[in-house]
């Protein structure tokens, strides 16, 4: 149905860039693998999985091709995600097969897929682009929560989203924090939440690449040391405003996070 589809493609956005080949096997209506094996039986998917579809084909068989328009509407999704792979060789094989399908030279979809590229990165902002001396820890945090949601409600209480200097990660944070409670949390609904490429890119990478969740008691560790972080720089800029009373007392939430940081690490050890 339209809604598998859906979640099809937003799967794609998520494995091309890792060179990952993309397989669909399309089911019935109403039909997910655990229903159709029920009913028609292992072998009959099995014959199914034989079957299976690359992102091209799947792409044609959804969208309609009644008129030029309409194959030009449907070319140009092929191309945006040809465009999301990395390796060069991987990139032509699958700009070859659509020149043959769209009996058009691949010269034309090249240079087409060169100015979605350029156009996706200059509209990028890059997961380092605001780079400070703890952007590592927020990354290990975001890491952390999308790989165990059931951190979600720690994270909640020690940090919020001001804390958190990379523009990206203070963005996907607060998604996570708007929108999910504990278990509620996957890879799939965040990525579909956020509107912008760069930022399902983020999620995706980050999601791929990280293989070790922390501990509770070090992730409230990696916590404390950000609002930590954060309070210091506040109570410099409180400091370069003269607000005498605004340094009191972030001085003592400072001293407070401090004491509670020193504490984890002892029980740590």
């Amino acid at each position: 149905d339209s809604a598998g589809q859906t979640a099809t493609l937003r799967t794609l956005e998520i494995l091309l860039p890792h060179n990952v080949e993309p397989r669909i096997v399309p089911l019935p209506a109403q039909y997910d693998p655990d229903k159709y094996i029920n009913t028609y039986g292992k072998d009959k998917f099995l014959a199914l999985l034989n079957e299976s579809l690359d992102f091209i084909d799947f792409i044609i068989t959804i969208k309609p091709s009644d008129s030029i328009y309409d194959k030009q509407n449907c070319l140009k999704q092929i191309l945006n995600y040809i465009a999301l792979i990395e390796e060069p060789m991987i990139q032509e094989l699958y700009l070859n097969k659509t020149a043959n399908i769209f009996k058009i030279t691949k010269d034309v979809l090249f240079k087409k897929i060169k100015s979605t590229v350029k156009s996706n990165y200059s509209s990028k902002t890059h997961i380092d682009s605001n780079a400070t001396n703890y952007s590592s820890l927020e990354k290990q945090i975001l890491c952390s929560l999308i790989l165990n949601p059931s951190y979600i409600g720690v994270a909640k209480q020690e940090v919020t989203t001001d804390c958190f200097k990379d523009n990206n990660f203070k963005e996907i944070i607060g998604i996570i924090y708007a929108n999910f409670e504990k278990e509620d949390l996957s890879t799939a609904k965040l990525i579909d939440l956020l509107e912008k490429p760069n930022l399902k890119k983020i999620v995706a990478d980050l999601t791929f690449a990280t293989k070790t969740i922390p501990k509770e008691s070090e992730f409230r560790k990696k916590l404390l040391s950000l609002k930590s972080k954060w309070l210091y720089q506040e109570i410099q800029n409180a400091k370069n405003n003269k607000e005498t009373d605004k340094i009191k007392d972030l001085t003592l939430q400072h001293y407070e996070i401090k004491r509670k940081i020193n504490q984890l690490r002892s029980n740590i050890k």
